[in-house]
């Protein structure tokens, strides 16, 4: 080979920079997609104390979470080029969502107080629904869109930073394949115990959660914990979307209050997951008890988690 030739093909410390940065951003790509996920899941859990466990209440949700992410593009792109250093931006951003994810737990807090309010100043009529639905997304907006809009500026920048350091157009197919994968890992709660074998869930609802959780070939035992024999009759009815749940011998389960299942039980769970609906609701509120979440804990492992 001629030696001129082969000194050509060597790697540059420009282009060994250029590999560098790239992994770096793919990598952020992966936590950004991830994080938002796991907040959207937070909060919807969260505020469906607040709104109400309705389809409604999450179709107001997931409109807050989409326009926060949308609105974010949108002010980004419009910008975007007359940022100088978008390198240190894109740090700042992560930074600035960061402090507000934090800052939503507050919020939320204060809407406990403003729902009752708003409920006692609305009339049961249709001109009040609209009211209620209007102050509902509100409120999911006042949580959400702050920290979803700068969600939604990461990943446009993300892609202008490789791109201006010549790492080519299939940074962007990578970026948003590896901001995908965050968001896919940042959806079910065995990510956080990913050795788990022993789970437990509280509530049948469509029997999704225990078939998803079955799908986990690690996993050895799940308990699924209903009080009303009608909903596992029903949710049969899914077919082979909630099969694994009828079908794999791994799956148990107990029609029985979840209250006295977990105090009569010597089970000891790697993961805990329990979807009950609102606190208010008859029968449901013993599992927001004190009471409640000190025997769950005697149920789970030393590292065990309970994610409701």
């Amino acid at each position: 080979m001629d030696p001129q030739a082969q000194t050509e093909s060597l790697p540059t410390p420009a282009d060994a920079r250029a590999t560098t940065l790239t992994r770096v951003f793919l990598a952020a790509a992966v936590i950004t997609g991830m994080a938002p996920f796991i907040y959207k899941i937070a909060w919807i859990r969260m505020l469906s104390l607040v709104l109400g466990a309705t389809t409604h209440s999450f179709e107001l949700m997931l409109s807050a979470f989409i326009t926060g992410l949308a609105f974010g593009g949108l002010w980004i792109e419009q910008r975007i080029d007359r940022v100088n250093e978008p390198i240190r931006f894109s740090g700042y951003v992560q930074l600035i969502m960061g402090a507000l994810a934090l800052l939503t737990i507050p919020v939320y807090v204060m809407s406990f107080e403003w729902m009752p309010w708003i409920r006692s100043a609305l009339q049961p009529s249709d001109a009040g629904f609209a009211g209620y639905s209007i102050v509902s997304h509100a409120i999911a907006l006042a949580v959400m869109l702050p920290t979803t809009f700068m969600a939604g500026m990461t990943l446009p920048l993300f892609t202008y930073v490789l791109l201006r350091k010549d790492s080519g157009e299939s940074s962007i197919g990578r970026i948003y394949a590896a901001n995908t994968l965050g968001a896919i890992a940042g959806v079910l709660p065995m990510a956080y115990a990913p050795d788990a074998t022993h789970a437990a869930n509280i509530g049948m609802g469509s029997g999704q959660t225990a078939h998803t959780i079955l799908g986990n070939p690690r996993i050895e035992v799940v308990d699924t914990v209903e009080i009303e024999v009608e909903m596992v009759n029903a949710s049969r009815h899914y077919g082979e979307q909630v099969a694994r749940v009828y079908d794999d011998p791994r799956s148990r389960i107990h029609i029985e209050d979840a209250k006295t299942y977990f105090s009569l039980n010597n089970t000891v769970y790697d993961f805990i997951i329990a979807e009950p609906s609102n606190p208010w609701v008859s029968g449901v509120s013993s599992l927001f008890s004190q009471e409640f979440y000190a025997t769950v804990r005697n149920c789970l492992e030393d590292e065990g988690i309970f994610v409701q």
